[in-house]
């Protein structure tokens, strides 16, 4: 027998109203919590939840939020990409909303735009998180006449298009990085390499070969978008097919965490013990067993990043406007564990 939110109400002993704030997460708040608590254990004990289709009616609102991600496959494929959407989901269920994927074409950069706007003539979402760089002029002019709330985002390896008008939010590797090259020159490392890709994450190639003196520094791969397995079999590949000039050097940076646990394993085979003999540092803070563990690595804040962005969307939604040309940036870390602690050079 299904119960109505008047059911709950005489149950709990409130009124019907104190009822719909509790499920509201824009007005629970203004609810006691001990109450809020007793009304949301009623609920899931008897599976009641709101009419969200009479409610989306009520209040003309979808409560979903798009995202504009023309690389639909690397959130399956890729841990970071995976993350990030995680942490989206997580912070707009504390708004009771959810993230709708675009069916985006990279093929065709007309389709990204013909697919905004038809999602927001058709009242499919409240509001963008974009991703990409690929947003054009017809859908900017579309956002901007309907006053609709977008806010965009960079990963951590990629650049990303900084639209004029509208809210910002970046992650600054750069203090981190500088921080890992200081801490392996301290270490006594003067002979410091850079192993990755040659043709993708270029955003992260360009900002370490800042630090490095010569273009020969560089150990680098062909590869377009892969897997986490693809980095580490890459990695562990790198080892062997460029062991000439990677015995050269005392500590090697990698393009991701992925690559340099096939670096590390890589160089226990060749009779090397990554962290005493070579230091390795890597990038992402992948948790992924031991290895990471012992891993050096780059930390980017996805969780804080991804918070930054959904308030600053719901914001826009709240004021039904647009928010002013601002960026918020979050700088990454440096996490420094046995990779290099023990690698020091005399």
């Amino acid at each position: 027998m299904s119960i109505s939110m008047h059911d709950i109400a005489t149950k709990c002993g409130v009124s019907a109203m104190t009822v719909s704030r509790s499920l509201n997460p824009a007005h629970h708040h203004l609810v006691n919590e001990q109450t809020r608590h007793k009304i949301m254990a009623f609920c899931e004990r008897h599976n009641y939840g709101p009419n969200y289709s009479a409610r989306t009616l009520a209040v003309r609102k979808t409560f979903s939020i798009g995202l504009i991600q023309p690389w639909v496959q690397q959130i399956g494929a890729s841990h970071t990409y995976g993350l990030m959407l995680k942490y989206f989901v997580d912070e707009l269920r504390t708004y009771d909303y959810t993230i709708s994927l675009l069916p985006l074409n990279t093929d065709s950069p007309d389709s990204v735009d013909r697919e905004v706007v038809k999602a927001i003539r058709t009242g499919r979402v409240d509001g963008f998180i974009s991703l990409t760089g690929f947003i054009g002029k017809t859908a900017l002019d579309e956002m901007s006449k309907r006053k609709f709330a977008i806010v965009t985002f960079n990963m951590p390896s990629d650049p990303v298009q900084e639209i004029d008008d509208f809210r910002h939010v970046r992650i600054d590797s750069r203090p981190a990085v500088a921080t890992l090259f200081e801490h392996l020159h301290q270490l006594g490392h003067d002979r410091i390499a850079f192993a990755g890709y040659s043709n993708s994450c270029l955003q992260r190639l360009n900002l370490y070969r800042e630090f490095l003196p010569n273009e020969s520094d560089l150990l680098l791969v062909p590869s377009d978008r892969k897997s986490i397995d693809k980095s580490l079999l890459h990695g562990y590949k790198l080892v062997f097919d460029m062991w000439p000039r990677l015995k050269k050097y005392t500590a090697v940076t990698c393009i991701n965490d992925a690559f340099a646990i096939g670096l590390c394993q890589g160089l226990k085979d060749k009779g090397m013990i990554p962290g005493k003999d070579i230091a390795v540092a890597g990038f992402d803070d992948l948790e992924s067993g031991e290895t990471s563990a012992f891993l050096t690595t780059v930390h980017p804040p996805l969780k804080k990043a991804a918070k930054k962005c959904i308030e600053s969307l719901m914001s826009q939604i709240r004021a039904k406007q647009i928010a002013s040309n601002t960026a918020t940036t979050v700088d990454a870390k440096l996490i420094i564990r046995e990779s290099t602690a023990d690698s020091a050079r005399g």
